[in-house]
């Protein structure tokens, strides 16, 4: 895959697959164009994302919102790269926490992702223990449960 740099010849990339979009044909498509953006900076730096995080984190415990995570969803496509790095651990006041929250385990689509629910929580149980949950995992697995169950639809 080829990362494109719109201010060199994104726009160009994004021409041709609109114009082969738009043709009947779609086998002509130039998949060696990728419209994938990347730059070195952002527009908000490291501390400031923390604090908003938290923040967020902090209304969400208030409003009393879960978070649905899918653990391995999010490992293989590689928002993270091991489950011990996996931001739930941190919502639960493990690793790297910028705050506590409600959190639901789900196990996406497991047809793709070769998971159940019962391996979440597995992957779960691991990455917790590994951050230093020791003796407190099992309570913090059971009170998951209890949140999944409370938030289901």
């Amino acid at each position: 895959m080829r990362i494109i740099d719109l201010n060199v010849n994104g726009a160009e990339c994004f021409d041709n697959i609109d114009r082969v979009l738009h043709r009947e044909a779609f086998k002509q498509l130039d998949l060696t164009c990728s419209p994938l953006i990347t730059r070195e900076t952002d527009i908000l730096d490291l501390e400031v994302l923390e604090a908003l995080q938290s923040a967020t984190l902090g209304l969400l415990q208030e409003r009393r919102v879960a978070i649905e995570t899918l653990p391995s969803s999010n490992v293989r496509i590689s928002i993270h790269q091991s489950y011990n790095e996996h931001h739930a651990v941190g919502w639960l006041g493990y690793g790297r926490s910028f705050g506590l929250t409600s959190v639901a385990i789900g196990s996406d689509d497991p047809g793709i992702f070769a998971t159940s629910l019962r391996g979440e929580y597995a992957h779960l149980l691991r990455a917790l223990d590994a951050n230093g949950a020791g003796h407190d995992t099992i309570e913090i697995l059971e009170s998951i449960n209890k949140t999944s169950k409370r938030f289901r639809f």
